[in-house]
């Protein structure tokens, strides 16, 4: 686990410092903040529920992407940060 964690900073910190080198601006968001603009904090619920609620919003935002399983949250999330930049920081 160290070892992935370690490759895994490392990987984020190479794409980090590339983007700069180009001149892009990388804004870092917190989970909880983009989350919270889709309702996702209210009430206490698992991180299943949480991962259904992230597809299930993308659906309803995107429905031409092909979320068919729980397991696409991270695609779901993916997109949903996307979007939370694209209507607060980019526009």
């Amino acid at each position: 686990a160290k070892r992935t964690v370690l490759a895994a900073g490392t990987g984020f910190g190479h794409w980090v410092c590339l983007a700069r080198l180009y001149g892009f601006e990388l804004p870092m968001i917190h989970p909880a903040t983009w989350k919270a603009a889709y309702g996702f904090n209210k009430g206490k619920k698992t991180t299943t529920e949480f991962k259904r609620d992230s597809v299930a919003v993308c659906r309803k935002l995107y429905p031409q992407l092909r979320l068919y399983l729980e397991k696409d949250e991270a695609l779901a999330e993916a997109t949903l940060l996307a979007d939370y930049l694209k209507r607060t920081i980019i526009s």
